[in-house]
């Protein structure tokens, strides 16, 4: 089967929705050798799938269709491992996700999307102190190397939930943060008033909201929104 015809195809039967049909659309595509050219398609494809299972509480299929993902091996422009350790935590199994986040922030040192995403994941599961952790650390990476993936402001307002849930004050890290963004908005003001400049970034991250969360993700994170507008990389995005 065509790549193109594949896409259509697997998008009709998740538009159903009928996702044992688009499951078995996909098993068939493995059974062939994917062209490489074709191979992004073929993992946005089972990337919609599983997302498609979470948004139904289907989280061991979720986690399922996201290895097959993985077991292609093709570089998306975010880190699938992420996205599945986000799975694992919706399915209660915080032990491994605990881990994966760690390995995958190992090898990608640089990456605040990475980090902030990470934060989101633990303080939607009200583990208040491990998404301040993460916020820390994405915080300082910012601080140190410029806000080059855009998300100084919304950082600043998630990590400001954390600590305010964890019964810490303001400190150090949150005032330097302030400070940063104040200055970025001056010059964002002098320089083009209506420069979108977190669009990229929003692009990016897309694929790790689920479906479920995208009502509050857009509410908290209105550039999200705006990013999904242009890529709606998890399939079943609603508006």
């Amino acid at each position: 089967m065509e790549v193109d015809e594949l896409n259509e195809r697997v998008e009709e039967a998740l538009a159903a929705p009928d996702l044992a049909h688009a499951a078995q659309l996909l098993d068939r595509t493995a059974a062939d050798e994917v062209a490489e050219d074709d191979q992004p398609d073929v993992v946005a494809l089972w990337e919609d799938l599983a997302d498609a299972y979470a948004d139904r509480g289907r989280h061991d299929q979720a986690i399922a269709a996201i290895k097959r993902c993985l077991a292609m091996d093709y570089a998306t422009d975010h880190d699938v491992r992420g996205t599945l350790a986000g799975y694992l935590l919706r399915a209660g199994r915080e032990g491994e996700a605990d881990e994966l986040w760690e390995v995958v922030a190992g090898e990608r040192p640089e990456e605040v999307t990475l980090r902030f995403m990470a934060g989101v994941a633990y303080q939607d599961l009200e583990r208040h102190e491990d998404a301040l952790g993460w916020f820390d650390e994405a915080l300082e990476m910012v601080l140190a190397h410029g806000d080059r993936e855009g998300w100084l402001g919304d950082l600043l307002e998630a990590r400001d939930e954390a600590r305010s849930e964890t019964g810490r004050q303001p400190d150090d890290l949150q005032l330097r943060g302030e400070s940063l963004l104040a200055q970025q908005l001056r010059h964002v003001r002098a320089s083009d008033p209506s420069a979108d400049r977190r669009s990229r970034a929003a692009e990016r991250v897309v694929s790790w909201f689920p479906p479920e969360e995208w009502g509050r993700a857009a509410d908290e994170w209105p550039h999200v929104r705006d990013g999904a507008a242009d890529k709606k990389c998890c399939g079943t995005v609603s508006s």
